[in-house]
């Protein structure tokens, strides 16, 4: 079970205190360290200081947001029937325009289907990507041959 841990800090500069080390283990061992490399610092716990609680906790709940948003999507419905399997493209649109991602059944970078077809699942750096800019837009789009095989 993915846990994300919080801990409110007291002061300019504060730390976690005597608990720091087990709440960063806690957010390792959980499967969400707040980044690459926390552990060597002890710091994989979201830190909350007294002093700002509302905009460090605002913060911390919206990076955890980010980090635990899944790269899972359903398929949509299709008037008469079930999708045709060979006929989904995966679009995502930002800032810089709108690029199709293909399938990938490797699992590297892309998308593929998850057990029983109903749903699919972004890979690698397509995942990476949307997790990291809340603006990016997703769309599934059935009934044009799969680009990307």
């Amino acid at each position: 079970m993915r846990t994300f841990v919080i801990g409110v800090i007291d002061g300019e500069g504060g730390s976690l205190g005597a608990s720091e080390d087990n709440m960063s283990l806690i957010a390792q061992a959980g499967g969400t360290p707040r980044y690459a490399g926390c552990e060597a610092n002890a710091d994989c716990a979201y830190p909350v200081n007294v002093g700002s609680f509302g905009a460090d906790l605002q913060a911390a709940l919206d990076a955890i947001a980010l980090q635990a948003f899944s790269c899972t999507f359903t398929l949509p419905e299709v008037q008469g029937g079930k999708a045709d399997l060979d006929a989904v493209n995966v679009t995502v649109t930002d800032g810089n325009g709108t690029k199709t991602i293909a399938k990938d059944t490797s699992h590297f970078d892309g998308w593929d289907y998850l057990p029983g077809n109903e749903s699919l699942q972004l890979y690698g750096a397509a995942c990476e990507t949307l997790k990291n800019d809340p603006q990016i837009k997703v769309e599934v789009v059935v009934g044009c041959e799969t680009q990307g095989q």
